[in-house]
Formats: structure tokens, C-alpha cells, sequence
């Protein structure tokens, strides 16, 4: 799915991802490729996306960098608002 993680200073990531964890106030949940349109607010934690051919071909805010074997990216937030529809995630954060 593609992903696209934005914040008021600008983009933060837009890339491919299998799977997107993020921190909903009401509990963490997982955004898999063909999830069901959802919106969602977000609350303080740890979003992480995952890949497993890496993220080579993303682009991504310099300060940024994939983690393990280069399939995970994570990246904490206060708050913010999530978006899914027809394989595309949309994250504005805080």
C-alpha cells in the first residue's frame, strides 16, 4: 500500500509499506495492503511501517532512518489523524 506521512513542517515519509502500526486513542491497530476505508485520530506513540524489501525507493525526512535488516521505520507522535482508501494510507501528525 502506499503511505504518506505529513506533518505541518511538511513530508515525512511516502513510500510502500506492508503493513502500518499506529497509535489510535482508542488502542494501537494495524493497517494491512486492502484494508477497509477507515478514518481514524491518532494519540501519542510509536507509528511503525514495515517492508520487507526495504525502503530504498521512499522518500523520507533526512532525520529518518530504516531500522533491523532496513524493513521497519518508527517514528513517535503526539497526535494525529489517519486516513485509508483503495491501498492508500494518509497520516497527518503532530
Amino acid at each position: 500500500m502506499e503511505v504518506h506521512i505529513i506533518s505541518p513542517e511538511g513530508d515525512v515519509f511516502q513510500g510502500t509499506a506492508d503493513a502500518a502500526f499506529l497509535p489510535g486513542t482508542l488502542g494501537g491497530f494495524e493497517v494491512l495492503d486492502g484494508h477497509a476505508p477507515l478514518v481514524s485520530t491518532l494519540g501519542k506513540g510509536r507509528v511503525l511501517i514495515r517492508r520487507a524489501a526495504g525502503f530504498s525507493d521512499a522518500r523520507m525526512r533526512e532525520d529518518l532512518a530504516p531500522q533491523g535488516e532496513g524493513t521497519e521505520l518508527s517514528l513517535e507522535v503526539s497526535s494525529g489523524v489517519a486516513q485509508t482508501s483503495e491501498g492508500r494510507l494518509t497520516v497527518l501528525i503532530d
